[in-house]
């Protein structure tokens, strides 16, 4: 859900630029040619990178289980309810036994642990081969200097930075309360939230967002050649 509200953002950029790019030529052929495959390439490599950050989050929250146990990414530990006062000579419910329900909480921790792995490896894979063909496709298709300037690639950086600079700001936050919040109360209180989901977002989306953030900032301290024509003086 999320990837597919980002996709659209992206795409609405995409398109916006795409028009303003055929408002300043005052050509149509540079909106359905060129200038439309180029927007289709950026818009693939963006969403390509969001989904390989994603199969890496799922890498790492299954990885975080090595050096810190299964009970940091996945509820094993059985949760404590407050004692509930019965009156004298009413025994308590039946129910199954605590062993019994930290048995069933190892095999459904092993389970998502492996289903982590496995979405991990194939949305990263499968990610990182389709940003792969597509950057390539950029590569062939773009100038040096249309790689620097253009509008498109300014809006790819623009909308990455702006996706995981959003995404940085919440997660490292949050990583940073799960984290103390499990080492205070310990795995084995009521609430059973664990860190490890907040801990690996926040492990992967941090160098991408500094990665975006300094890819904007070298392009944006470079001046365009538009901009260097218009501050030579008319001779």
């Amino acid at each position: 859900m999320i990837v597919a509200i980002v996709a659209a953002v992206v795409l609405v950029g995409v398109v916006v630029a795409a028009v303003a790019t055929v408002a300043r030529t005052g050509s149509a052929e540079a909106l359905t040619g060129r200038v439309a495959l180029l927007g289709y390439l950026h818009f693939a490599s963006a969403v390509s990178t969001l989904v390989i950050a994603v199969g890496l989050v799922s890498l790492v929250t299954a990885a975080l289980t090595v050096p810190a146990g299964r009970d940091f990414s996945y509820r094993i530990a059985v949760p404590r309810p407050p004692p509930v006062a019965r009156p004298a000579g009413v025994p308590a419910p039946p129910g199954v036994s605590e062993e019994e329900i930290r048995r069933q909480n190892e095999v459904q921790a092993e389970n998502q642990r492996k289903d982590d792995l496995v979405r991990g490896l194939t949305l990263g894979l499968v990610g990182l081969v389709i940003w792969g063909l597509h950057t390539l496709g950029l590569r062939a298709l773009e100038t040096p200097e249309e790689r620097r300037h253009s509008a498109l690639s300014r809006l790819h950086r623009l909308g990455l930075l702006a996706i995981f600079g959003a995404a940085g700001l919440v997660a490292l936050p949050l990583a940073a309360y799960e984290l103390a919040r499990y080492v205070v109360l310990g795995s084995d209180d009521f609430d059973p939230g664990r860190p490890g989901n907040a801990v690996a977002t926040a492990v992967v989306v941090l160098p991408i967002w500094l990665y975006e953030l300094w890819q904007t900032l070298r392009v944006y301290r470079r001046p365009s050649p538009d901009s260097r024509v218009r501050q030579e003086p008319a001779g």
